[in-house]
């Protein structure tokens, strides 16, 4: 079966911290990291392997995290899509 495009619910009410989980990302790195790496605090972006457009992004801190949360939210992309974010599960 193929899983690549499997799309994981995204938690809303998880408790905030630092580490985010986005999905629906672009498949070229270059343009995740502008992305996900505009936003104030932006440590570090870690891809998860065998699923495309889905990351662990890393802020410095839960604030950061939270106004980077807010912003991807709303961020739209080619083809109608929209990234999917929520705080990444501890």
């Amino acid at each position: 079966m193929d899983t690549s495009n499997v799309v994981v619910p995204v938690e809303q009410d998880l408790e905030p911290h630092s580490i985010l989980f986005v999905q629906n990302l672009p498949d070229d790195p270059a343009t995740v990291s502008e992305t996900v790496g505009q936003y104030p605090g932006f440590v570090e972006t870690r891809l998860v392997p065998g699923k495309p457009g889905m990351a662990f992004v890393e802020y410095s801190s839960v604030p950061e995290a939270t106004v980077a949360l807010k912003s991807l939210r709303s961020v739209k992309l080619p083809g109608d899509r929209q990234l999917l974010a929520s705080f990444a599960k501890k």
